[in-house]
């Protein structure tokens, strides 16, 4: 297993498992995994690039408020990488 796949793995098990009731709390601890995936990543190609990025406005810049929806369309989002 590459060291992505499994940085991608890692990212998918947090985010299924982060169970916080309030969204600024689930936001931010999201936040910190996007960064993490992102690190491990390092200067991949600009399609993961933009695909961590849009996780990114997805989440924390443009959030619905809705844990679960936005917590389906991350792992979406995750699976493309």
């Amino acid at each position: 297993m590459s060291q992505s796949t499994a940085a991608v793995e890692k990212f998918e098990y947090y985010v299924k498992h982060l169970h916080e009731v309030e969204y600024g709390d689930f936001k931010r601890k999201l936040s910190l995994y996007i960064l993490r995936l992102e690190q491990a990543y390092g200067n991949n190609s600009p399609q993961v690039k933009k695909l961590i990025k849009d996780m990114r406005e997805k989440a924390i810049y443009s959030p619905t408020g809705n844990i679960e929806m936005t917590r389906a369309e991350i792992l979406e989002m995750a699976k493309k990488i």
